[in-house]
């Protein structure tokens, strides 16, 4: 059995598995969910949602990872959210460490860009820039102003260099691939008519661009370089978004509770040969990663009274 702890607000993501017949059992429980159990079933369980933890929810769940860890046979987890730093601390590393040619800055650093565009966004939530690609330090200085007038917090805000290519006039793309436990696989490409691609505009894309999507996923392209990548960002579980500019990779973030969706139909064949070689991929990989002895009771209790009634403290909901 596998188990994802997740947001309480963000279950919807894993919907695609929990109602789809799988080899393996697959679970979706909220981080309250875990804390509250008598004793927790063998299984492997994967922490996500990681951006959206404060401090203190850190820290609980580090402690029930480890917990989880040393529990004995048939006990598995992934995802230490004590090892997983944010998205600015992993955009940094990335750059100090050569793999990426764009740099990020925390506007609490109080340093500016080497170059522009530059734009910012927000640290803790998967949600589009809240600035426009911004061309100088004074542009800059004035909409972190005006974020700041209008209640963003400072601590939470992360100034971005712009990297991003064209792979056709007007058309850009946005690569993702998946780790789960030690297996890194392509899986889609992403294509939008704007430099930020996110869900992508329909009918964008051309037989052609299709066709290098299946040819990725079949190659399994840029795993090496991807392992690294999830390695240094102490990821055993979630998506990396990427982009390919002047044929270097370039990383834009990893979502360790990201979107997973079947197959489905789409009217271009090779797309929907594509996501069936991608799903069938992920199936795989979660098989691999289910480690449970179904024979065994459950015999694992996790009790930490400070932390949990600091946990069941007042929660912010958040979009």
């Amino acid at each position: 059995m596998v188990i994802f702890l997740v947001d309480r607000d963000h279950t919807k993501t894993l919907s695609a598995v929990t109602r789809t017949r799988l080899p393996c059992e697959i679970r979706v429980h909220s981080f309250e969910w875990a804390l509250q159990q008598k004793t927790l079933p063998r299984a492997t369980y994967v922490f996500t949602d990681m951006e959206r933890m404060d401090v203190w929810q850190q820290t609980v769940l580090a402690k029930l990872f480890i917990h989880i860890q040393q529990a004995g046979p048939g006990y598995r987890a992934l995802n230490n959210p004590a090892a997983i730093g944010d998205r600015g601390a992993l955009l940094r590393k990335l750059h100090d460490q050569g793999l990426n040619d764009f740099n990020a800055y925390r506007v609490t650093e109080n340093r500016w860009p080497a170059r522009y565009p530059a734009f910012v966004r927000r640290m803790s939530m998967h949600t589009k820039p809240v600035t426009p690609l911004l061309h100088t330090q004074q542009a800059l200085q004035d909409a972190l102003g005006e974020l700041l007038q209008s209640g963003e917090a400072q601590s939470d805000l992360l100034i971005i260099e712009y990297c991003a290519q064209p792979v056709a006039e007007n058309l850009y793309r946005k690569l993702s691939s998946f780790k789960i436990g030690a297996t890194v696989f392509f899986t889609h490409t992403v294509h939008d008519i704007k430099w930020l691609v996110k869900h992508g505009r329909k009918n964008s894309a051309t037989p052609e661009l299709y066709q290098k999507e299946l040819d990725m996923i079949l190659d399994n392209r840029f795993s090496g370089h991807l392992s690294q990548v999830f390695d240094i960002a102490g990821v055993e579980y979630g998506r990396v978004d990427f982009g390919i500019v002047d044929g270097r990779v370039q990383v834009y973030e990893i979502n360790t509770n990201p979107f997973v969706s079947l197959p489905g139909h789409h009217p271009n064949p090779i797309r929907v040969q594509s996501k069936k070689i991608a799903w069938e991929k992920y199936v795989e990989s979660l098989v691999r990663i289910d480690t449970t002895d179904r024979k065994a009771p459950a015999a694992s209790r996790f009790e930490h009274p400070q932390l949990q009634r600091k946990w069941r403290g007042v929660q912010i909901k958040r979009p």
